[in-house]
């Protein structure tokens, strides 16, 4: 019995040995994987950071007035451009008049 039986314990042994070995080094592959996934995130988040803070220098008031100024020709509105909610809806409820052709168009 005893010849039959240690055969058996000592394939066992190593059976558990060798899959003890691969689940160990399967774990560490996974915990490599995992700290550099934390890591990208980590820079993503740097990454984030960095363009909220660029948009907010770039979207300043005082540096987008000059802008709109100088390259489009855009200034703030004046008093006689301002429009009253209820004088646009009488204005939209009114059709528009038409045009008389000029005397000598054809």
């Amino acid at each position: 019995m005893l010849r039959i039986l240690l055969p058996i314990v000592v394939i066992a042994t190593l059976a558990s040995a060798l899959a003890l070995y691969s689940v160990k080094y399967e774990t560490r592959r996974l915990e490599q994987t995992v700290a550099e996934r934390k890591r990208q995130i980590e820079r993503a988040r740097v990454d984030i950071a960095i363009l909220r803070a660029e948009r907010s220098y770039l979207s300043r008031p005082e540096r987008i007035a000059p802008l709109a100024r100088d390259m489009l020709g855009l200034v703030p509105p004046r008093i006689g451009q301002m429009q009253r909610l209820d004088d646009l809806a009488r204005a939209q409820a009114q059709p528009p008049a038409l045009s008389r052709p000029r005397a000598g168009a054809r």
